[in-house]
């Protein structure tokens, strides 16, 4: 998220509102598959050792 920030630059108002919509599609779309995968994973968080996996891999993804 930070490096699609550090990348906006729009010019005028509706650019800025079409970028700014781009970016929150792709977002979207990745906070789905991640969900998606996770609940697949973890069986909905129920399975202690894979839960934990994830959370590793969340604290080392908000800390890049």
């Amino acid at each position: 998220m930070r490096k699609i920030l550090s990348e906006f630059h729009p010019k005028t108002l509706n650019e800025a509102k079409l970028q700014l919509k781009r970016i929150h599609h792709k977002v979207e779309r990745e906070r789905i598959y991640f969900q998606n995968t996770y609940d697949k994973e973890t069986q909905h968080g129920t399975l202690t050792k894979q839960q934990q996996r994830w959370q590793k891999r969340v604290g080392k993804a908000l800390s890049e």
